[in-house]
């Protein structure tokens, strides 16, 4: 059994010796890892485009959160958007939701029973990330 194969089957060996890698030996470029429990067909883990998307992630639902805060809080702001959505008017929901400070990619879609908020990252981000949420303005047995 060669090392390419002892790798395959998940004890990775150096080639210099018959020892198996320790983590260390098992990294590969800088800032990317080898599991030793996983075969070598698989791509070395580089977290950063992971990490970066959390980061994303975290600013869409802080943007989020401003939006869902002033529907909260203020009862025109809620009726506006409520009316325009049920109205079917797209731009008008868009453009109130935007003017609480949003900077993300916003689509809504609407229903009879409520409103479906999409965020997403913009295109210098290669759109990494998306935050959903639905909000019901009616229950289910009105």
């Amino acid at each position: 059994m060669n090392a390419n194969s002892k790798r395959r089957a998940g004890t990775a060996q150096s080639a210099t010796t018959s020892r198996p890698l320790t983590n260390k030996q098992a990294m590969s470029p800088k800032g990317t890892y080898r599991s030793m429990s996983r075969p070598d067909l698989y791509l070395p883990v580089n977290t950063a485009v992971f990490s970066s998307s959390a980061g994303s992630s975290l600013d869409l639902m802080q943007q989020m959160n401003r939006v869902l805060q002033r529907i909260r809080d203020s009862k025109d702001y809620a009726a506006e958007v409520m009316d325009a959505a049920q109205r079917g008017n797209e731009k008008e929901v868009i453009r109130l939701l935007k003017s609480t400070q949003v900077s993300a990619d916003i689509s809504v879609k609407f229903t009879p029973d409520g409103l479906h908020m999409r965020f997403s990252s913009g295109p210098t981000e290669n759109y990494c990330c998306i935050t959903e949420v639905m909000l019901r303005w009616t229950r289910r047995n009105e």
